[in-house]
């Protein structure tokens, strides 16, 4: 009698193959390149977090932290304020623990990004890689010797997620799948202002998926999108308003002051093997830039590829980052 499992199990087997290398994956490289962060101190705008959660006790860091449109902090990210909070209280000035943390926190984001991958092109291979190559690249390399950093892990953790949930909601999934992706959204936008960029990624995921033709297929994709893009303008558009333009609001706002840095936040997109792990190199933004363009012509002739491959893109220049801009500017 072979040991060997039946067919049937093979496909069980497999499933779980595929996750533990998504997991091992992107834990693995993560270790390897940010380990010598770990050991570093605070510094700069960690302090404005590390007061406010000095100063505050439960009742007060909830409340102040919704508190709009200026939070506890100079910045309105409350989630950020409740977890800087809850790691003062945890690990007041331990900054090794931050780091750690901010590290899990984009570890995580990995995993789920090659597990997004594997659902748009269903290959393991690619799945793995970009998970690897999202955790690696320098562009967020920032993060994990930065506390104030996980402000865009976070956000960056909820974005993808919510990619994962409506995809589940496209594809036919009960409202409850709608309602997640509405929360995670939601996480996203309170973690940071660059999650505002989110509807541009949500729309091709929509015509991705729904692959629409004519003109009551378009209607029924919107319909679908629709409960995001509100929850979207909730948020942004009272950022339009004029108090945002007195010394009372966050410094960093969504106006029309940001167009011009549209251009330069597209530029800041870098190729993941530069000189060092630590940071970018400049010139390797515009390779990576002309990378980007090669995989959209090149998938053009095969029209298979085409919209994952542009939703891929998508995703790699639009998560919030840490000096990824996406749509927002600081007002001076």
């Amino acid at each position: 009698m072979t040991d060997r499992p039946v067919d049937s199990e093979w496909p069980e087997r497999e499933r779980w193959i595929t996750l533990a290398a998504l997991v091992l994956v992107p834990l693995v490289l993560g270790v390897l390149v940010y380990q010598s962060f770990l050991g570093l101190w605070f510094w700069t705008d960690d302090f404005i977090w590390l007061r406010t959660a000095a100063e505050s006790d439960a009742n007060v860091a909830f409340k102040e932290a919704f508190t709009y449109p200026r939070g506890a902090s100079p910045f309105w990210r409350p989630l950020v304020d409740l977890y800087f909070f809850t790691m003062y209280e945890l690990f007041p000035l331990n900054a090794t623990m931050y780091h750690i943390a901010t590290l899990a926190i984009h570890v995580a984001t990995g995993t789920l990004l090659g597990l997004l991958a594997l659902r748009l092109t269903k290959s393991v291979m690619i799945a793995a890689l970009a998970s690897g190559l999202f955790v690696i690249s320098p562009t967020y390399s920032t993060m994990i010797p930065w506390a104030t950093g996980v402000t865009a892990a976070l956000s960056g953790l909820f974005s993808v997620i919510m990619a994962l949930v409506f995809l589940r909601w496209l594809d036919g999934g009960s409202r409850r799948w709608l309602v997640f992706a509405l929360l995670a959204l939601a996480g996203a936008l309170l973690s940071k202002e660059d999650a505002a960029a989110l509807p541009a990624v949500l729309v091709l995921m929509t015509l991705a998926v729904k692959q629409p033709r004519r003109l009551r297929d378009f209607r029924g994709a919107a319909l679908l999108v629709l409960p995001l893009i509100a929850l979207w303008l909730a948020y942004a558009l009272p950022q339009f308003v004029a108090v945002f333009d007195t010394d009372e609001a966050s410094r960093f706002s969504l106006g029309w002051h940001v167009i011009p840095r549209l251009g330069i936040a597209m530029s800041w997109v870098s190729l993941p093997f530069p000189l060092s792990f630590a940071a970018w190199v400049d010139a390797s933004r515009w390779v990576a830039l002309g990378v980007f363009t090669l995989v959209a012509l090149v998938s053009a002739m095969r029209r298979a590829w085409l919209l994952p491959a542009l939703y891929l893109a998508a995703v790699a220049m639009l998560l919030p980052s840490s000096f990824l801009t996406g749509g927002f500017a600081p007002r001076w």
